[in-house]
Order: structure tokens, then C-alpha cells, then sequence
């Protein structure tokens, strides 16, 4: 912990400095860039540690070429590109031109890589590792690890002109539920994750973002009512209690019956589909089943679920009964069906043939 001087931002175009006691963790999220030593400038000369930003008129840090050379690795233990010396990159006109204020947060999203905010008006800013444009910000430059990349310098996640209403976190993907109704996935796409039938990353190039970013085809008319991300995988809730997921299926995660991906326009035969779409029309929108999970029967409760969530290679499901069913990797029997057999890899091992999770003496 430290004392540090801090600029705090209340008006599009004034940020009033003071000190402040901060901790590690406290990133300032749509804060003005810490100052320093002259805070109010009219050109670079004036700001001896820094630039000048030409419309707040306040001096922010620069710290040029720092980790240049240091690259990632990846989960899967691929070298990644290095992040090419962010701060050198940066410029006043390559943020926001205005500091505003971004708060208050809503919502926050983990991945393995990065992290994910989301505000009351549907903002989204990332911060963290961007080796495959997980960030959503048209670069593969990491974000968080200098004061110069936060607060006013850390843009939004390009979206489109729409309002987020719920994020959801992978290793490292990221997908936003917006309030149209669509569903929008970026970074990470080797498993077909993102739902747009093929393995091609989005979010590391400019033309990635905004408009240009498919909405996932899901090939039902509900509303979506909850995102779950795992590991390699997504998935859905919809508003009439169906589950679909798609990307990575080694274990069955996607609750299935077998171990093909989802998502990635690699298909095994029975697809008559042609065109440029055939491949996401094979595999998403109507061609995408629903997972099979069911009440038990007999329970007199109807089908469906109320809750999901996703884990690194399994999913989990909440019951309209109150029960919980879990499907995919069972290492450790976190599937809590006391053995280590994985489930839903295989056709008879769902529906009525997948036990509940037991919480209490039957």
C-alpha cells in the first residue's frame, strides 16, 4: 500500500488531484491517468514525465517500451505474440477523448487471462492478458499492468451502440447478452466457443468489433435468460427453461451424448447445408440440440432448468425441481455423483439415465 498522487475525474473535461491512499487492487475503473509532476499543461514541454492530453489538459504517464519483450503463453502452451510495448502505443487520441465516469459496476467477469466489468448504463471495459483479443478492443496489447493503461485510458468494448445486460467469462472468451436479445462473443475461438462456425479468434483487429461482430445463431424464438461460459465452452438458458452449449465436447460438456465440438464449422456428415453459411448451419441455429436434461421422471415436475453454470470441461444445471444434474469431466467427482466417470459423452448416460446430484438422505 501506498500513498500515491491520484487524479480523480467528476466532468468530461476537469479532474481534480488529490492524494490518496490506494491499494493494488484499486484500479480506479474510469478514473483520470495518475499525474506527473506538472498537472496542468498546454503541450508536451510542460509535462516532464509524460504527454499532454490536448482536451483535459492534464499530464499522463508514458512509460515507453515497457515489457517489449516479454511474451505469453497460452493454456494450451502456445508462445503468443508479445503485447509490442503498450505504453509506447499510446497516444491521448488512441483513448477515450473525454474522461468520463464509468461507474457504478454492475457485474464482473473472471476469465483465466483477463477480466470484465460491466456498468449500469451496459458498458463493458477489459482489462488483463489480450493474446486472443479477449480485451474486445481491436489489438492483442495487454491492459492493467501500468497506471497509464486504466481509468480514462482503458477504452469500452466496442459493441455496436448496444447496452450489455450480462457478461460471462471463459478462459479466454468473453460473451456479452445485449439488449436486443443477440448474444456476442469474442477472444478465444479454437473450439468453436464463440459460436460463429469456424475457429477463427475475434477481438485482436479493429474490424472484429462493434457491428461488424456476429451475434451467435441459436435457432430458438425464447429470450435468453442466462449465459454461462466455461473453459472452451458456452452456454444459454432461455427464458422457456432449455439449455444449449456449444465449442469444446471432449467430455461431453455440452450435454450431448458424444464428444464432437460444437461451433467450429467441423461437422461429420448429415448436413445437406451449402453456401457460405454452411458451415454455422450445420452445427448452430436449428441444428444446435438441446442439451438433454431432464427432470427425473415421475417427479411430476416439469422438464427444464432455472439456473446454469459452466465449469472448465463440465456444466451444471438447476432443476425446476429443485435438483441439481452435472455433465462433462468427472476428475475428482466433481460431477458429485460419487465415482470419476465422466458424463454425457456418451448417448445413454443422459436424460432419466443422469442422476441427480444428492444433497440430502433420500
Amino acid at each position: 500500500m501506498a500513498t500515491v498522487q491520484a487524479s480523480a475525474c467528476f466532468h468530461p473535461r476537469s479532474c481534480l488531484t488529490a492524494g490518496a491512499t490506494v491499494l493494488a487492487i484499486s484500479i480506479a475503473i474510469g478514473g483520470c491517468p495518475p499525474s506527473p509532476p506538472a498537472t496542468i499543461c498546454r503541450d508536451d514541454s510542460d509535462c516532464p514525465a509524460g504527454r499532454c492530453d490536448p482536451n483535459g489538459h492534464y499530464c499522463y504517464l508514458d512509460d515507453v517500451g515497457r515489457d517489449g519483450a516479454i511474451a505469453d503463453v497460452g493454456a494450451d502452451g502456445d508462445a503468443l505474440a508479445s503485447d509490442g510495448g503498450l505504453d509506447a502505443a499510446f497516444d491521448a487520441t488512441a483513448t477515450d477523448a473525454a474522461c468520463h465516469r464509468f461507474g457504478p459496476v454492475v457485474q464482473i467477469a473472471a476469465a483465466a487471462s483477463a477480466t470484465c466489468v460491466r456498468n449500469a448504463i451496459g458498458e463493458v471495459k477489459c482489462w488483463g492478458g489480450n493474446a486472443y483479443g479477449e480485451l474486445g478492443l481491436g489489438d492483442t496489447l495487454k491492459r492493467g499492468d501500468s497506471t497509464v493503461e486504466m481509468g480514462c485510458h482503458l477504452p469500452t468494448v466496442d459493441l455496436g451502440g448496444h447496452q450489455a445486460t450480462a457478461i460471462a467469462a471463459g478462459f479466454n472468451h468473453f460473451c456479452a447478452l445485449l439488449e436486443d436479445g443477440s448474444l456476442r462473443c469474442w477472444g478465444k475461438n479454437r473450439y468453436g466457443q464463440l459460436g460463429l462456425g469456424d475457429t477463427m479468434s475475434r477481438g485482436a483487429e479493429p474490424q472484429h468489433m462493434g457491428n461488424a461482430l456476429p451475434a451467435v445463431p441459436l435457432g430458438i424464438d425464447a429470450g435468453i435468460a442466462q449465459i454461462a461460459a466455461g473453459g472452451d465452452h458456452t452456454c444459454v438458458l432461455f427464458d422457456n427453461r432449455v439449455i444449449k452449449c456449444w465449442g469444446l465436447n471432449i467430455h461431453g460438456q455440452l450435454g450431448l451424448g458424444d464428444t464432437y465440438n460444437r461451433g467450429d464449422g467441423i461437422y461429420d456428415g448429415g448436413c445437406d447445408a451449402g453456401g457460405p453459411d454452411a458451415a454455422v448451419d450445420c452445427e448452430m441455429g436449428t441444428r444446435l440440440s438441446a442439451a438433454r436434461i431432464l427432470a427425473d421422471a415421475g417427479s411430476g415436475a416439469d422438464a427444464g432448468a432455472t439456473r446454469i453454470l459452466a465449469g472448465a470441461n463440465h456444466s451444471c444445471a438447476v432443476l425446476v425441481d429443485g435438483h441439481i444434474k452435472c455433465w462433462g469431466y468427472n476428475g475428482n467427482g466433481l460431477l458429485g455423483l460419487g465415482d470419476t466417470f465422466s458424463r454425457a459423452d456418451q448417448s445413454n448416460e443422459l436424460e432419466e439415465h443422469l442422476p441427480n446430484v444428492q444433497m440430502e438422505e433420500s
